[in-house]
């Protein structure tokens, strides 16, 4: 029995596998069909999005230009001068950051801080605000008790050191 891919018997094209390019010619693709297929699904998929709106740009008093092209559009948009209702100081300080402020500012006041907290955490109406302040009550006692501890921890080392000292002086 001979081997398939001795060196002796020449290999016919069929019998290899490996990168060579196939005998199949290309055949031509209608990418018309293909790019109204796309664009028909997606508009399909955008129909049901809400429609986005710009803010209105114009001053009061003047009506709006119609634009020709959407560049037309943007560049006038850019020139004009975007309007707001309120300033900046009031879009940024709403009534919930002047609030959380004035909630932090009072916590970490030393003495204060643990009334407000305890205040918080039993009369407070916000759950989120509640559970803040017990968390944040929790917090400040275990380091309470950390510090505590050190405290007594360095207390009793200094009077060991001062009975000592005393001792010595005694002998003086």
């Amino acid at each position: 029995m001979k081997d398939h891919l001795s060196e002796s018997e020449p290999i016919a094209p069929e019998n290899l596998t490996g990168p060579q390019a196939p005998d199949t010619e290309e055949v031509p693709v209608d990418t018309a069909k293909i790019q109204a297929a796309l664009e028909k699904r997606a508009d399909q998929e955008t129909a049901v999005l809400p429609r986005l709106t710009l803010p209105d740009t114009q001053e009061s008093g003047k009506p709006a230009q119609s634009a020709s092209t959407p560049l037309a559009a943007l560049r006038s948009a850019q020139q004009k001068k975007r309007r707001t209702s309120r300033s900046f100081c009031e879009r940024w300080w709403t009534p919930s950051v002047r609030s959380w402020f004035f909630t932090f500012m009072c916590m970490n006041m030393p003495i204060v801080g643990w009334f407000y907290l305890f205040h918080e955490a039993r009369h407070e109406e916000d759950p989120a605000r509640k559970e803040f302040a017990r968390a944040y009550l929790f917090y400040k006692l275990v380091f309470f008790i950390a510090g505590a501890v050190v405290l007594l921890i360095l207390i009793w080392i200094g009077l060991g050191l001062l009975d000592q000292l005393l001792a010595y002086m005694e002998m003086l």
